[in-house]
């Protein structure tokens, strides 16, 4: 029922289980989490303070779930509820695309493969 940026984003509840999934794996691999703010969310402003290859990608992948997210909220069956392994399946797809898409043009790194290492 409500329809801006920020309910699309940061507040829908796909979007909340989305984010608490990203928290959860760039923790484990960088022992950072962000805040879900429209700063953070929406314009990538108050990231966490770490050095720059953990940041581009940290900002890489923010870039990828909130795709993802879009792509939840703007498929043709969105009536319907997603169970939690469906948002999880989309999520760990949706990541490994994005550390794949930076290998193909030479951007992977050392970061990337630790979160390539913390996803299998």
């Amino acid at each position: 029922p409500i329809s801006n940026t920020q309910h699309m984003y940061i507040d829908c509840p796909i979007a909340v289980k989305t984010w608490k999934l990203y928290n959860s794996l760039i923790k484990k691999c960088f022992s950072v989490t962000i805040t879900r703010t429209p700063e953070t969310i929406l314009f990538h402003q108050e990231l966490p303070e770490t050095n720059h290859k953990i940041r581009k990608a940290i900002t890489d992948t923010m870039i990828g779930v909130k795709k993802l997210i879009q792509n939840f909220n703007f498929r043709r069956d969105s009536d319907t509820v997603l169970n939690h392994h469906e948002i999880k399946a989309s999520f760990y797809n949706n990541i490994l695309e994005t550390i794949f898409a930076n290998k193909c043009i030479d951007r992977l790194n050392d970061m990337y493969h630790e979160l390539f290492q913390g996803l299998s």
